[in-house]
């Protein structure tokens, strides 16, 4: 089970999706996968922030940065982001 759902975690390397931030920069994704946001903004715990997941480390959990809230910021960059798996955004 542990190895499902880290392979579900890696799969969401690059993905834009919703994070609720618990306490400080850590929060869980939808899929209650755990996550640390480097640049969470201050102040926001309870909130919930879109994201794009970065990278997974070796504990299996992933990191991110807060994503711009316009999509087609993304777009201008040149990303090509998927959103969320499973539809989820």
């Amino acid at each position: 089970a542990e190895r499902c759902a880290q392979a579900d975690a890696a799969a969401r390397v690059g993905s834009v999706e919703n994070v609720v931030l618990e306490y400080g920069n850590r929060g869980t994704l939808g899929s209650f996968h755990r996550v640390i946001v480097d640049d969470a903004p201050q102040d926001r715990t309870g909130s919930l922030v879109r994201v794009r997941i970065d990278a997974m480390d070796d504990r299996g959990i992933l990191h991110a940065h807060v994503a711009p809230s316009d999509p087609n910021e993304l777009a201008a960059a040149g990303d090509d982001v998927p959103v969320g798996k499973g539809g989820r955004s």
